[in-house]
This record gives C-alpha cells, sequence and structure tokens, in this order.
C-alpha cells in the first residue's frame, strides 16, 4: 500500500513517511502544492495523510483538489490547531465527499500514527483497486444533471438499491438494513443520492415517483430475503417533499403491497423534514398506528431535535456520524452522544450509531449503552446480489 504525505514542515513528512514504511507501507512525501498534485497523477497512492496549516495552501483545499480528483481513499489529517478545528475540518471533507477516516493532533507519536496507518489499511482490505484519478467527473459532471435526465433513468431501470447492515450492538447480529439509493449513470457511471436528490425534491413528480420506486423495490427485496430465509427489515428514507398529502400512508401501503408485514419496513427521516413540515406529525403518526416504525435520522444536527421527538412518535433516534467520527478523539463528541444515547434510553428508544468506521469506535459505544450500530467496520453499503449471500454467511457464522 503506497502513501501520500503533504506537509510543509519537511521533518515531519518525512517522519510520517518513516513511520508508513516501518509498517510495510511505501510512502513519498510533499512539502509543496505542485509536488503534491503532480504525484497524486504520478502514482495513484491507497491513503493520503494532510496537513491543515500550509504555507502557500490549506488542507482544506487540497482535500477540495482530492474530491474533484475522485479520489476515493481514506484521508488522515494532521494540525497543531484545536480539536474543534479539526472537527470542522472532518465534516468539510465529508461534505465533499472524501473519506476523512482519523485527526492527530500535533506532536504526533509513533503509537499514535500507527494506529492510523492500521484503521487505513483495515478500510483498504479488500477493497478494488481504484482507477486513475481524474479532474472532475468522467463524461458528464453530475453538477450539470438535468431533470430530464433523471426522469429518463427512471424509465430506463438505472437506479440500484444498495444496502448497508446495522447490527444489534449486544449480539452483533443484523437487526435491520437501510436502502440507499445509487444512480447508474451510462456516462457518469455510478451517481451517489447527494448529487441528484436535490434535483428530484424540486420536481414533485419526479419525487414521487423516485420514492416510489424505492418502495417498490425495498419491498420486492423484503419478500426474496423471506423466501431465501434471512428476514431482515429494510429502512428507507422519506424526503419532505414526500410528506404534503395525509393521505399518504394509505399511499406507501398501496405501493408495498399486500402480505408485506409493517415490521419489515423501517422509516427515516430527518429532523428537519419532522420540524419544519406541518403535516409530518399527522403523516407519520399514522404511519407508526399501521405498525411502521420511524426513525429521526441526523439527530442532533438540528435545533430543533427535541421539538421533534417530543411531537412525533418516533421509535428510534440515529445519532448522526459526524459525532460518532470524532467520539475517539473529541470531549465534545462523546459528551453529545453519550447524552443522546441516555435520552433515547429514558424515553424507551433504541439507538442507532451510524459511521461506525473502526473497531475502537464501536466498542466505545457499546461501553455507551448504543443498542445498534452501523458503518464500515461492519460493511460498506452493498448492492442487493451481495447483500443475500453476505447475510446468509452471516446468519451460519459462530
Amino acid at each position: 500500500m503506497h502513501l501520500l504525505v503533504l506537509d510543509d514542515e519537511v521533518q515531519l513528512g518525512t517522519f510520517v513517511a518513516d513511520v508508513a514504511t516501518g509498517a510495510g507501507w511505501t510512502a513519498e512525501t510533499a512539502a509543496h502544492k505542485a509536488d503534491f498534485r503532480s504525484q497524486l497523477f504520478r502514482r495513484l497512492p491507497d491513503a493520503v495523510i494532510l496537513d491543515l496549516h500550509l504555507g502557500e495552501t490549506d488542507g482544506i483545499s487540497e482535500m477540495r483538489f482530492l474530491a474533484q480528483c475522485q479520489f476515493r481513499g481514506p484521508i488522515g489529517l494532521m494540525s497543531g490547531f484545536d480539536q474543534r478545528v479539526l472537527s470542522s475540518a472532518k465534516q468539510i471533507g465529508g461534505s465533499l465527499g472524501l473519506d476523512v477516516v482519523e485527526v492527530l493532533e500535533k506532536p504526533i507519536r509513533v503509537a499514535t500514527l500507527r494506529g492510523v496507518l492500521a484503521v487505513f489499511e483495515q478500510l483498504l482490505a479488500g477493497k478494488p483497486a481504484a482507477g486513475p484519478l481524474q479532474v472532475g467527473a468522467p463524461g458528464k459532471p453530475a453538477a450539470n444533471l438535468t431533470s430530464a435526465e433523471l426522469d429518463g433513468a427512471l424509465r430506463s431501470n438505472e437506479m440500484e438499491l444498495y444496502y448497508q447492515p446495522i447490527v444489534a450492538a449486544d449480539t452483533l447480529k443484523v437487526s435491520h438494513v437501510e436502502a440507499l439509493i445509487r444512480w447508474n449513470h451510462p456516462r457518469c457511471g455510478l451517481i451517489f443520492p447527494g448529487a441528484f436528490m436535490p434535483l428530484a425534491e424540486a420536481n414533485q413528480k419526479i419525487i414521487d415517483r423516485l420514492t416510489d420506486w424505492v418502495l417498490s423495490a425495498a419491498a420486492a427485496h423484503v419478500r426474496t430475503l423471506r423466501q431465501l430465509r434471512v428476514p431482515v427489515p429494510v429502512a428507507v428514507n422519506i424526503s419532505a417533499a414526500n410528506l404534503r398529502s395525509v393521505e399518504y400512508p394509505d399511499h406507501i401501503e398501496s405501493i408495498l403491497g399486500p402480505g408485506l408485514e409493517p415490521g419489515s419496513i423501517l422509516f427515516e427521516v430527518t429532523e428537519s423534514v419532522a420540524t419544519r413540515n406541518p403535516l409530518a406529525a399527522d403523516i407519520l403518526t399514522r404511519l407508526r398506528l399501521k405498525g411502521f416504525e420511524l426513525s429521526i435520522d441526523d439527530f442532533g444536527t438540528g435545533y430543533s431535535s427535541l421539538e421533534a421527538l417530543r411531537r412525533i412518535p418516533f421509535s428510534n433516534i440515529k445519532v448522526d456520524q459526524t459525532f460518532v467520527a470524532d467520539l475517539a478523539w473529541s470531549k465534545d463528541s462523546l459528551a453529545i452522544v453519550n447524552s443522546v444515547v441516555a435520552l433515547a434510553r429514558s424515553m424507551q428508544l433504541a439507538s442507532i450509531a451510524e459511521g461506525v468506521e473502526t473497531l475502537d469506535v464501536a466498542r466505545q459505544l457499546i461501553d455507551l449503552g448504543i443498542d445498534h450500530l452501523q458503518g464500515y467496520h461492519y460493511s460498506r453499503p452493498i448492492p442487493f446480489g451481495q447483500l443475500v449471500p453476505w447475510l446468509q454467511e452471516r446468519s451460519t457464522a459462530p
């Protein structure tokens, strides 16, 4: 595995590279933006470590460049700034679609750095080799997608559901899976929902058709899993744009079809959906009355999360991954997660942590009393064809 390090302090960059070499990696260093970018294209690294405070540029700018190049390897950040600066930078990296998995507060110790490299190795294990980097997306950039293309994608069956397993913290058995939509674009390749959902939500007909497709596909997959004797419930996300009619719960039942127990489908809504839509409480309460479970997603990121819990009968709270990702080193995130777990327990709600990427974070969450765990440590989102053998192997494991 190959590591690329960017730090304008040459000695520190060399130190990081030497530790990586001692751990069995190959490593290169760059002290300037131009060198860093040329080395990216000369030899694609498996992982990157960036200093945030650089003389001629900064780590945020270089993360933006990595995102433009579609770099998909794990990234570590390091800085002499305090933890809150590192946490903010990590969240920015995530918003750019990067896999920023570790933050290193200077001065950096050898043991800490080796631990980071071990996490990188764990994430890279079994991952297919990445293709060459390109400046911008291949083919037509996702930013230039049109509603007509999205409409055509639904007609041409270009959409696909991926699934990410969620495990029970006490047994580590799969409790349910979350359905995540992907667009297999003929020119752009696999497009994630962040690139096309705003486009869909701006057109009422398209978002309704898209959500109906997701519900129908998820219901079909639930039936298939039941036939294959690996039945697990499926969580489906609902957009704010869908919640415009008090009759929507009846529409959902008609899409799911007969013979499907309500407990086999869960619905996830964000805090903003739950609080800003005047019809949300009516619609979501009716879904609960029909037997469906509800999760409040991204909990803690909005200003009125507690109000949403008071008004709507949720059954689960999903702790936002921005807090989970920082858990190992951020006292602020630890305090927030601990409070959310305690709140869920006091309200007799199940707590779910998303973004669990390492064993250490999983253990820390279990010690805090979390009920369910979701993240790359257990599985990345996988197509349904891969989910079935994954579940079958998991169900027979000792």
